[in-house]
């Protein structure tokens, strides 16, 4: 992994001493917003030099255990890899997903065995409104041929815009799919407790909750806030306080997959990121400092535990933007707390508007909110 400046004038030079230094080895270049103007520099540079690269743009990126918006991450991608940029419709994603397992079948197949499966990274725009049926698409052709993990790229006013590229495009509303073979177990954590009373989520339709327990879904949730903070809810002020109780689904083993709510619609729905199903038990959540140490710890020892381990490598992270905004100078506190039980050399990844993994190795994948996903990058 290594650092990127945000500077025009030295993008191509950067892109010739790659090629030179790292022959046949592509690019995978993590961007905040600032650096959107950068993209078409870097990409006329890999064309001219040779240098397959694909990448996104996130609200910031991961650097010295900060969160910043001066600088990316360049993340080599060795010969055997492949990065597919797709434009999945919203009405029917099925037709992209059979396009990407087509062009997948080929490279898994020329992937070298080993004890552990090959990866498969997806970035997705995090305005697409069914990023979990995606998977779902995904996972009933490729089921566990590969292990999932991945993250929303975006920005955090949840506005259309370009943030997913490759050598050719930059696009809104799409899916980078990036195979590779594996060198650890990507791993997936939260640490939020699960409360005792579950509710229905009654009426849905993807992303939007009509109604909780068959009323109004704004209307208990606004109660939810108002005892706890004293305040209406507006649609101006929803994301502010609604990142601190995310929605939680109960899930059958136990776990709890989190869904942030980002904003309301003019009969008082809720919106979220990422797809409720209907009749989804549902309980409103609220991590305290202490839970979500656990969640890192937890975080540490699937990623520790794992074959090659952590000690001296680097790690690629995916850091919730609204859990920052819940935890705020704990959210730091939480990835250096995170280097240092995982004992890297460079942590390092994004910001990003949900998170793509699984809560448990080898489980089904799923599009979490509030997480933090992990997996080790080889040294290039």
């Amino acid at each position: 992994m290594q650092i990127l400046e945000l500077d025009a004038s030295t993008i191509r030079q950067r892109v010739a001493d790659w090629a030179r230094q790292r022959p046949g080895m592509g690019m995978l270049v993590l961007l905040p917003e600032a650096g959107t103007p950068l993209v078409v520099g870097l990409q006329a540079a890999c064309r001219e030099f040779g240098v397959p690269v694909c990448g996104g743009i996130f609200p910031a990126i991961i650097r010295d255990e900060r969160f910043v918006t001066d600088a990316g991450w360049i993340l080599a991608l060795p010969p055997d890899a492949l990065a597919v940029l797709l434009a999945p419709s919203p009405q029917d994603p099925a037709p992209a997903i059979d396009q990407l397992v087509e062009q997948l079948r080929a490279p898994l197949a020329a992937l070298p065995r080993s004890a552990l499966k090959p990866v498969l990274m997806l970035l997705c725009d995090g305005l697409l409104p069914n990023i979990a049926s995606l998977l779902d698409l995904l996972y009933l052709q490729l089921a566990n041929r590969v292990m999932y993990v991945g993250a929303n790229a975006g920005n955090e006013r949840f506005e259309t815009a370009p943030c997913l590229f490759n050598g050719e495009h930059l696009i809104a509303g799409g899916v980078l799919a990036v195979l590779r073979h594996s060198t650890q177990v990507p791993a997936l954590r939260h640490g939020y407790q699960t409360p005792k009373k579950p509710m229905s989520a009654t009426s849905t339709a993807g992303n939007r909750i009509a109604s909780i327990d068959w009323r109004p879904a704004f209307a208990v949730y606004g109660e939810l806030i108002a005892q706890e903070y004293e305040v209406t809810l507006t649609a101006d002020n929803f994301y502010q306080y609604g990142v601190h109780f995310p929605l939680g689904m109960l899930q059958a083993n136990g776990d709890i997959v989190l869904r942030i709510p980002v904003g309301l619609t003019e009969d008082g729905a809720l919106l979220c990121v990422g797809e409720v199903p209907e009749n989804a038990l549902l309980v409103v959540v609220r991590a305290t400092e202490s839970d979500a140490c656990d969640g890192i710890t937890q975080l540490a020892d699937d990623l520790g535990n794992a074959p090659g381990g952590t000690l001296g490598r680097d790690l690629l992270v995916f850091y919730c933007a609204g859990r920052r905004m819940h935890l705020g100078d704990g959210a730091p506190a939480e990835l250096s707390a995170l280097a240092a039980q995982t004992e890297v050399s460079c942590l390092g990844g994004a910001l990003s508007i949900g998170e793509i993994g699984s809560l448990r190795p080898g489980a089904y994948p799923m599009f979490h909110n509030a997480s933090v996903a992990g997996m080790v990058w080889s040294p290039s």
